[in-house]
């Protein structure tokens, strides 16, 4: 019985748009896609690939403009977030129509958060488009979408790489998409490799390599996580200092209590506890693909063109470790 493949599209702004250039080289390679699922861009991505609209996105993507971005914006002040969304739902319309997500062919879910109870929420069922517009809502820049009773932000705000929903899809391999993964050392990285390299040159400095060899071993999650969440801090505090003189009078939203630097705010520290968790209990995918994209910003849409090649070299390099896995996930 044929192995079933399932693709785990990870969130990440406008450099989701590598994910497209992943997909066609596993469709060039013959990789079959039985099932996805997508965290915020990489659930926009995966909903219109099942759909089997990619090349419509890709032409999209690569023809992209400032006007088209700009008539995308529906600025919502004061309120919940800085845009409204709704330019944005009609975009994802269509493309996803009125598409339910349990009538797709390639089976597909989709993961927001719903940022007051701090839960993942993954969407099996219902409407596409409401559910990818619910995954995407960047905490702060889109505002919550209402589902029921929730208030739902970002997925990646919880699991930004959602390998264990493809894991409970059925999938037996699960290639995995990181678009964040920042291949420059690690501030701990570069002092060990500092030490290293002063110990060959003299035995002197013995007692510093031994010093950088602490800092390596300690280094491996509570520092990865401390400096994600420094930046993450360092950037709300930026955003709210530059808004803060001109909201000085907004009130909270009059039906939830709730303003917009409780959502930046409630959205970091959800991050701040999820990535602890998942450093320490990760589920990790077969495959991994981690493209280098980290000078590429979230908002630098009108890059597709190097993003998509970026993702498509890195896919097509772990070609021969994927086709190794499909093999020996065959035989067993």
């Amino acid at each position: 019985m044929t192995k079933q493949v399932g693709l785990a599209l990870g969130g990440g702004g406008a450099r989701g748009w590598a994910h497209i250039g992943v997909i066609r080289a596993l469709e060039e390679h013959d990789v079959p896609i039985h099932c996805v699922a997508g965290t915020s861009i990489g659930a926009l991505v995966g909903a219109i690939y099942v759909k089997g609209e990619l090349p419509k996105l890709e032409k999209f993507a690569t023809e992209i403009t400032t006007d088209t971005l700009l008539s995308m914006v529906d600025i919502s002040l004061p309120g919940l977030g800085l845009v409204d969304g709704k330019h944005v739902k009609e975009f994802l319309y269509d493309y996803l129509a009125d598409t339910q997500i349990e009538a797709s062919k390639i089976p597909f879910c989709c993961v927001a958060t719903n940022f007051l109870s701090k839960q993942e929420v993954v969407f099996e069922s219902g409407s596409m488009a409401d559910a990818v517009r619910a995954s995407l809502s960047m905490p702060g820049v889109f505002a919550p979408v209402k589902h029921q009773e929730s208030y739902l932000v970002d997925g990646g705000v919880m699991n930004p790489v959602p390998v264990n929903v493809v894991q409970s899809m059925g999938a037996d391999v699960v290639i995995a998409v990181n678009l964040n993964h920042d291949h420059r050392p690690s501030r701990d990285q570069a002092i060990t490799q500092s030490a290293t390299a002063d110990s060959e040159g003299a035995e002197s400095d013995e007692h510093s390599s031994e010093t950088g060899a602490i800092a390596a071993d300690s280094s491996d999650s509570n520092s990865a996580i401390q400096d994600w969440t420094e930046r993450l801090s360092e950037r709300y505090q930026s955003v709210k200092d530059t808004f803060q003189s001109q909201v000085d009078d907004w009130v909270p939203d009059p039906s939830t209590g709730i303003n917009i630097f409780d959502v930046i705010g409630n959205s970091i520290n959800i991050m701040e506890q999820q990535v602890t968790e998942i450093r320490l209990a990760a589920d990790v995918p077969d495959i991994l693909i981690q493209p280098d994209l980290i000078k590429f910003g979230l908002f630098d849409f009108q890059q597709a063109h190097p993003l998509i090649q970026r993702g498509y070299d890195q896919a097509k390099s772990a070609m021969p470790q994927i086709k190794e896995c499909l093999d020996r996930s065959d035989q067993s």
